[in-house]
């Protein structure tokens, strides 16, 4: 069993080259990951190269990812790969050097610019362009910045890392590439695989879910980093991508405090502390594919899910600071291309907010805050004014009931639409399949004694309404849900007088499906093109945003709701989501002996938009 390492943008070759290009979608530990066909240069031959081969049970953005054991350069040297990275690993039964794991094109061993087509010969409107450029550095642009803050437990690189251990058609893989796909899975904590390769145990954590919808838009975000603007462009782009709550790019959860209290080094007010650094350095990215631009105007459009959504409300008060608040330092006028007639109060705008199921959730014991189900967040001012955006606009879980995921709301000075699902039906983040194995009611105690079977008690009739107001909802679907009972063993020297006792509750085994995020990630989009985000379009035909036939008319519904339409979902429609869908979040099965999950005793808590307390305006 041999142990390869990921590549990244920055790692030399074997003969002096270095990685140019990578994946900008995905960080592994602040440094973009290479793919098969990134370009790469070559220390002994001029020219730019390509990556040949990568690892073939893992893949990012539809590309295999570069690895030390199965990518080369197509450089006359054949070059290996010298990773940087040594915490990110993968591993396959084989001890070869590193050889491509798919054949490159003939033309793969020439230089790029060798084999590129000619551009169009120059043309009358040359002389316009030139001009039109000269004008638009003298007057300058607006860069407009896309902030993308995932939720706890959502990292795009830790789910990018695991892609292929949540797909459902590994039967496609052969035995060898299947075994080496199982394995690598493995270390991330999949277990249980069943014959086709699906499996049943998933980790609770950030190698576990799925990219959620805020790593979908970041994608879907225009960026000028890496793409120059075109000469009469007067706006640039360039967007930013913060790590959801609890995680590391590559390293393990933080599981205490970060994701219990949504506080400590990769929590929220954390996340807003990175910003400044990251601002700065997609300016300096932005300038150096763009040099010569002058930034007049800043504007920002920001964008989260969860505690993420959190975090983007407490930066949008910064940037509503008339000083600038934490940015003030990075962004001055004259410093980092901006114009010397920069003013911070003039010449910077928030456009659009747009925010999935916001859930601050903090805890704070220092301050006496030990609940995360009331609307106490020290230090975290979600209070989002009137006027303070473009747009602002919330996509809240209807379907969510878990005690400990009230929800911030941003009414009433602001839109908000309820779309049928949980949590993470609207932010995203669920697998495609997953089963669930929960304990649907709270177990109470029924005594059998002579005369009066289990079945006849208070508790078993209580389980059996519950079961009937499941059923009535649409659940359990394909799967199964009946009356479990579990003996506790008693006390009472005479047992066989008081009665034998047991805990009575309703169990849940079902398999559910993970579509259904992507319905709310085609509702934001589309809020945000009409309010002028210049999304790039969702390709229905991509794996990772395909709509089963099933969902497609009820997503229309849904839509047009969005768009303005009145809700013309049927009983049917909600109880077929139920059944296939919306996942089960509110239960009482134990995670770690705490009940982290049980349901607010009637509906979820809700906490309105208003002034944070103690919080500095």
């Amino acid at each position: 069993m041999a142990t390869g390492y990921f590549i990244r943008r920055g790692d030399k070759t074997s003969c002096g080259g270095v990685v140019i290009e990578a994946d900008n979608l995905v960080n592994m530990f602040g440094i973009a990951h290479a793919r098969m066909g990134d370009r790469v240069t070559c220390g002994k031959h001029p020219g730019i190269y390509t990556i040949m081969g990568g690892v073939s049970f893992i893949q990012s953005s539809g590309r295999l990812l570069a690895g030390s054991l199965d990518s080369i350069s197509s450089c006359p040297c054949r070059a290996t790969f010298i990773p940087t990275l040594y915490d990110a690993v993968y591993r396959k039964e084989t001890t070869a050097s590193p050889t491509a794991t798919r054949a490159a094109p003939a033309l793969a061993a020439a230089p790029l610019a060798a084999v590129r087509p000619a551009g169009p010969p120059p043309g009358n409107n040359q002389l316009a362009e030139k001009t039109a450029e000269k004008e638009r550095k003298d007057i300058g642009i607006t860069l407009r910045l896309g902030l993308f803050f995932d939720g706890t437990g959502n990292n795009q690189a830790n789910s990018a890392l695991t892609e292929q251990c949540r797909r459902e058609d590994r039967q496609q893989f052969d035995e060898q590439a299947l075994s080496a796909l199982i394995s690598h899975c493995a270390r991330y904590g999949y277990r249980d695989p069943d014959e086709g390769g699906f499996f049943r145990q998933v980790p609770d954590n950030s190698y576990g879910n799925a990219p959620s919808n805020v790593a979908h838009l970041y994608a879907l975000y225009p960026d000028n980093t890496a793409t120059p603007i075109s000469a009469d462009a007067a706006t640039g782009f360039a967007r930013l991508y913060f790590e959801g709550i609890g995680t590391t790019s590559g390293g393990s959860d933080s599981v205490l405090p970060a994701q219990a209290s949504g506080r400590g080094d990769t929590g929220i007010l954390h996340r807003v502390a990175q910003s400044p650094d990251q601002i700065r350095g997609q300016i300096r990215r932005f300038l150096e594919t763009n040099p010569g631009i002058q930034i007049r105007a800043l504007e920002f459009d920001l964008f989260g899910f969860s505690r993420g959504a959190a975090a983007a409300r407490h930066f949008a008060n910064e940037v509503l600071k008339p000083d600038g608040g934490l940015l003030a330092e990075v962004l001055q006028a004259g410093r980092f291309g901006l114009a010397r007639s920069f003013d911070w109060q003039r010449d910077t705008r928030l456009n659009f907010i747009g925010l999935f199921d916001t859930v601050a959730a903090t805890v704070d014991p220092l301050r006496g805050d030990w609940s995360p189900a009331n609307a106490d967040n020290p230090g975290i001012n979600l209070y989002l004014p009137p006027g303070c955006a473009r747009k602002v606009v919330q996509l809240v879980a209807g379907s969510e009931r878990r005690w400990n995921f009230a929800l911030n709301s941003v009414a009433p000075h602001h839109q908000e639409i309820s779309l049928p699902g949980v949590h993470s039906d609207i932010g995203g983040g669920y697998p495609p399949l997953m089963e669930e194995r929960l304990l649907a009611s709270q177990p109470r105690m029924a005594t059998e004694r002579p005369g009066q079977p289990l079945d006849a008690t208070p508790a078993w009739l209580e389980a059996q309404h519950e079961v009937s107001r499941l059923q009535s909802l649409g659940l359990p679907g394909d799967g199964e849900i009946r009356i479990n009972a579990w003996p506790v063993q008693g006390t009472h020297p005479d047992q066989e007088r008081t009665g034998l006792q047991a805990l009575v509750g309703v169990v849940l085994q079902r398999k559910v499906r993970g579509e259904l995020s992507r319905v709310a990630l085609r509702a934001m989009r589309e809020l945000g093109v009409k309010h002028g985000v210049p999304f790039d379009v969702i390709n229905d035909d991509d794996q990772r945003f395909e709509l089963p036939a099933d969902l497609r008319p009820i997503a229309k519904k849904i839509l047009a709701y969005v768009q303005g339409a009145p809700s013309r979902l049927s009983p049917d429609d909600l109880r077929h989501l139920r059944a296939r869908y919306i996942h089960l979040s509110a239960h009482w099965t134990p995670s770690k002996g705490l009940l982290i999950s049980k349901p607010a005793p009637n509906q979820r808590l809700v906490f309105n938009n208003k002034p944070q307390a103690g919080y500095p305006q």
